[in-house]
């Protein structure tokens, strides 16, 4: 999800959905300080690192198949791109919805 959604919004629930009628596998998640994640708001403890680690542990622990097509709405746009840099073995194809992917140089 983007930045202050969470996994129990209508983009994810319509994906949940259409994953469920074609018998594909299915991962989401909250970032840290988003929805049911932790008690404490994004904006007090969430950076890009602590939330592009949380994508990283879950394509590294939780999704099952080794192919993965990561999906990412807004602020997710920007980590599903992080994600296939780093992991590109995994990353089968990439998905953006509205993506916000930062592109400034470091």
């Amino acid at each position: 999800p983007g930045f202050q959604s969470n996994m129990h919004g209508s983009k994810s629930h319509t994906l949940l959905s259409y994953c469920i009628s074609h018998n594909y596998e299915y991962t989401a998640f909250d970032y840290y300080g988003h929805g049911q994640s932790s008690p404490h708001k994004c904006d007090e403890y969430g950076t890009i690192g602590r939330w592009y680690e949380d994508a990283l542990f879950i394509l590294d622990h939780a999704a099952l198949l080794n192919q993965q097509i990561v999906v990412g709405s807004s602020m997710g746009g920007w980590m599903m791109v992080l994600l296939a840099q780093e992991r590109s073995c995994r990353v089968g194809g990439l998905v953006g919805i509205g993506s916000a992917p930062d592109f400034t140089p470091q």
